[in-house]
């Protein structure tokens, strides 16, 4: 019987038991991070041009002009928020297992690839009773998987169909452990670009109010 933990595999004592101290760094590139800014990119770009249609003179010729404008620029606010919220969900389970996830090392047993640079994976890995138990997880940058091989990862024994594997590529920016039982703090650009593109959409429309009270004011 294969076991998640041959001695050839890093050792699950490199990550110390749940409930585990998260930096807020770390949750912070974990849930904004990686291709999150894609989305992110989306959603800012539907939301300027909302914004900037609503915000034209609605007179005249303009009128139909305005009304297509904003059926575009609001059906892709709609779809990028979609995309940003199932996401965000996503990666919030990703960040529950850093802190409570049970931390273990499982051979790769079958691999199914699901687009370009991207494959499920169903690993074996022992339970705390000794068992064997097989988990799946999306591995990034599958090229570079190869034959059957080891990786960390951290699962909820209640689903596990949803490991987080640590050994990823940086399309899912997972943390990098400290050797000292935790999470090694990402650097300040990483969470500054985590955070860069949420901060550019809250600003679109705050922009946009701004610009109204400026026209709207009266001696304008």
């Amino acid at each position: 019987m294969l076991s998640g933990q041959a001695s050839s595999a890093p050792t699950p004592e490199s990550l110390g038991p749940p409930p585990r101290r998260v930096p807020l760094t770390v949750q912070i590139v974990c849930l904004l991070g990686g291709t999150q800014g894609c989305l992110w990119f989306w959603l800012f770009f539907g939301s300027l041009g909302l914004c900037a249609f609503a915000s034209m003179p609605a007179d005249g010729e303009m009128v139909a002009y305005s009304i297509f404008g904003l059926t575009v620029f609001g059906l892709v606010s709609i779809l990028g928020a979609v995309l940003v919220v199932a996401s965000l969900r996503e990666r919030g389970r990703d960040r529950r297992l850093l802190t409570y996830g049970v931390f273990a090392v499982g051979r790769v047993v079958a691999e199914q690839g699901l687009q370009a640079r991207c494959s499920r994976l169903t690993l074996e890995v022992s339970d705390t009773t000794g068992q064997t138990l097989e988990v799946t997880g999306t591995a990034y940058f599958s090229d570079f998987v190869g034959p059957p091989t080891h990786r960390r990862l951290l699962y909820d024994p209640a689903r596990p169909d949803n490991a987080l594997l640590l050994d990823n590529g940086g399309a899912s920016n997972p943390p990098e452990l400290d050797g000292r039982g935790g999470f090694r703090r990402p650097p300040a650009g990483d969470v500054a670009t985590a955070l860069l593109w949420p901060v550019l959409v809250a600003a679109v429309p705050l922009r946009s109010l701004v610009l109204m009270q400026v026209i709207t004011s009266p001696g304008q």
